[in-house]
């Protein structure tokens, strides 16, 4: 991460894709061997970053260590954006980008940040995450899955609400 002013979206040096995207006050440069940009994997990691290290970003004393923990979750993030997951098989129709995220109404807004931020949860998950009362969760959920934001599927009695990044 850097605090650096780019407007770059990506480059690619000797077979090597960099893409960058702002997170906020930071960027994340994504380093590749595809020229494709893989943008589920780097929202995905610049979120669960921020939530994860914004505070101490704010007074970091350049000691890297510190993010090591960080790895696995990178590790996970990749393995799950790589791989094929078959319940996931029905998309929503419409991505929910960082972009999308604040052009929606402002009601809406704490909810889908906190489906982004969990990746898939249930209306007590998405809750907890985001602050918000359950009533207005479930509510919330309905109108971005009704604008085609986000797929729900149903197990057993839990219906679990999951977006397409």
């Amino acid at each position: 991460m850097t605090q650096a002013d780019s407007e770059m979206q990506s480059i690619e040096i000797e077979g090597l894709s960099y893409h960058i995207r702002s997170f906020g006050f930071f960027r994340l440069v994504l380093v590749t061997d595809v020229p494709k940009t893989p943008e589920d994997i780097i929202q995905m990691v610049g979120f669960r970053f921020i939530k994860q290290y914004g505070e101490v970003l704010m007074d970091w004393d350049s000691n890297l260590s510190i993010f090591a923990p960080f790895q696995d979750t990178i590790r996970e993030i990749i393995q799950t954006e790589t791989s094929t997951d078959e319940s996931k098989s029905i998309m929503p129709s419409k991505r929910l980008s960082t972009g999308e995220i604040f052009q929606l109404p402002s009601r809406l807004q704490k909810t889908a940040l906190a489906l982004v931020s969990l990746e898939q949860g249930t209306v007590n998950e998405i809750s907890e995450e985001s602050g918000e009362k359950k009533h207005v969760v479930r509510r919330n959920l309905n109108s971005l899955h009704e604008m085609g934001f986000i797929g729900k599927k149903q197990k057993k009695r839990a219906i679990t609400y999951f977006c397409s990044i």
